[in-house]
């Protein structure tokens, strides 16, 4: 008797939501385990990481904006902020066209925990897309965004 239960064993109708909720949790949970192996001091949250990536693509944005994108509500995203900008990672800056609003930008020192963090990034999509050839991972791509295009007309949440 084998003591190891395999996934394929729990989805033998080839559940394409149940194996893309199951890669999600595993490549979550390696990267918490690889940031936790680093031992540094006061390390990011995947949430705070991705938002301050989010503001290296494109920065400046509204907190509206950034809830979007990470698909958190508007109290998550402005908690996430919060303790970016409480660690001097992020400011707010008033909007010059509109007072009432403020834009999000990335600060030198989150700039800085970023870069220090990339060269675990690219050991894990090294791991991740480890003997995928290229050809493979463009169609795997493509069919992720056709699905994501295909629940987005149904997908609402308050931000």
């Amino acid at each position: 008797m084998k003591d190891k239960i395999e996934i394929e064993d729990l989805a033998k109708e080839n559940s394409v939501g149940f194996f893309i909720t199951k890669t999600s949790q595993y490549l979550k949970f390696a990267a918490i385990n690889a940031i936790k192996n680093l031992n540094i001091d006061d390390p990011l949250t995947l949430d705070q990481y991705e938002l301050l990536h989010v503001l290296l693509l494109k920065d400046g944005l509204y907190q509206r904006q950034l809830g979007q994108i990470l698909l958190k509500d508007r109290p998550n995203t402005t908690r996430l902020v919060n303790i970016l900008a409480e660690k001097n990672f992020v400011e707010r800056r008033e909007d010059p066209d509109n007072k009432r609003k403020h834009r999000i930008f990335i600060t030198k020192a989150g700039r800085e925990k970023v870069f220090a963090l990339k060269p675990l990034k690219v050991r894990m999509v090294d791991k991740v897309l480890a003997g995928i050839p290229e050809k493979d991972l463009t169609i795997m791509l493509k069919t992720l965004e056709k699905i994501r295009e295909n629940l987005e007309d149904d997908f609402t949440m308050q931000t």
